[in-house]
């Protein structure tokens, strides 16, 4: 339908059918209010409700005049000023959801970024641009100011924050600008809580260095016995420490937290957090054990950094129980210490 037979018909009753992202059967249909009648087609983001409360980002798949039998609910607002999925896409789209049996919504889930994704349950995270962000309005300030304090916020916060249901053209504003990003997030996410670990905050270059530390410490034997914990968590190793959780030093310790305050503050402590994780805690297994790696597995790991240097892809062939999953660590942490992240994909083959 062009857009000059739709002004021509204004006083015609326009709907659209949306896939929404979720794992339930077809399409659904909602009426188009007059005033985003021009800017409702095939390929752009429609915010509408779905149940009592839920918001969705929903995708209009087609834009028509045929009324239903029953009242459908109006699309809340249109988000994007040209499609961002084509019609050639959106079939690709139906030969995934026929050859995979699975729903156009869980098909629209994986194939769209999750920053184009935004539902009551996706986490609001701090942009590139957040320090610098200076808000035109108290709706932006609110949001700021919120995420300063909680440096995360589901989209419904926000919702209840300003005590309005259709936040998504808001949010869709600070997101083309790199003040707020995205992450993806289902129902019953869980947002990884950062812990509190105490760390070195000086390089230790040698035993005698080590002593001479300790000897500081002689009048001070609770903040000596923190700082033997400390090295006790860490294997007795003082050159290659990792941050341990401050809540198990202070177990070992039978410090309360004022001696680990107070090596804080005289610089041998810093305090560093860290999100809990299955990756990351291996890590640090795998830091504490003397043998890291066999021969073969070192030769491996320098042989794909060797391959990384010239190309995008390596591929690491080896059977089961051969040690490949140590390399991967390997290499996730280096990526992880130059401050970049990891995205790990399992692909089970036939």
């Amino acid at each position: 339908m062009s857009q000059h037979n739709r002004s021509n018909s204004m006083t015609d009753k326009l709907f659209v059918n949306v896939i929404l992202p979720l794992r339930v059967e077809g399409v659904f249909t909602y009426s188009v209010p007059p005033e985003w009648a021009l800017q409702a087609h095939v390929g752009k983001r429609a915010v509408v409700q779905f149940g009592k409360r839920k918001i969705y980002t929903a995708l209009i798949v087609s834009v028509h005049q045929q009324a239903t039998s029953y009242e459908t609910k109006p699309i809340l607002s249109i988000l994007d000023e040209q499609a961002i999925v084509t019609e050639h896409q959106l079939k690709l789209w139906e030969w995934i959801s026929r050859y995979y049996f699975c729903t156009l919504g869980e098909t629209m889930k994986a194939a769209l970024p999750s920053g184009l994704k935004l539902e009551s349950q996706s986490v609001i995270l701090p942009g590139i641009n957040f320090n610098d962000f200076n808000p035109s309005s108290e709706e932006e300030y609110q949001i700021k100011k919120l995420l300063e304090q909680k440096e995360s916020a589901l989209i419904s916060d926000i919702q209840d924050l300003l005590e309005k249901k259709n936040v998504q053209p808001l949010l869709n504003k600070l997101l083309k600008s790199n003040i707020i990003q995205i992450e993806e997030s289902l129902a019953h996410r869980y947002i990884p809580k950062k812990v509190e670990y105490i760390d070195l905050a000086i390089d230790i270059e040698s035993e005698e260095h080590l002593n001479a530390i300790f000897a500081q410490l002689t009048k001070a034997p609770k903040q000596s016995d923190v700082l033997l914990s400390y090295f006790a968590l860490n294997n007795s190793q003082y050159h290659q420490t990792i941050p341990v959780k401050k809540e198990d030093l202070l177990k070992k310790s039978k410090d309360n937290g004022s001696a680990t305050k107070k090596l804080i503050e005289k610089g041998i402590f810093k305090t560093v957090y860290f999100e809990e994780s299955r990756v990351f805690n291996k890590i640090r297994e795998l830091k504490l054990e003397k043998n890291k790696l066999i021969k073969t597995q070192e030769e491996a790991l320098l042989s794909i950094e060797n391959q990384f240097k010239e190309k995008n892809v390596v591929l690491l062939h080896g059977v089961t129980s051969s040690g490949k999953t140590e390399i991967y660590i390997h290499l996730i942490e280096k990526v992880i210490q130059q401050g970049q992240q990891v995205y790990i994909y399992y692909l089970k083959l036939p």
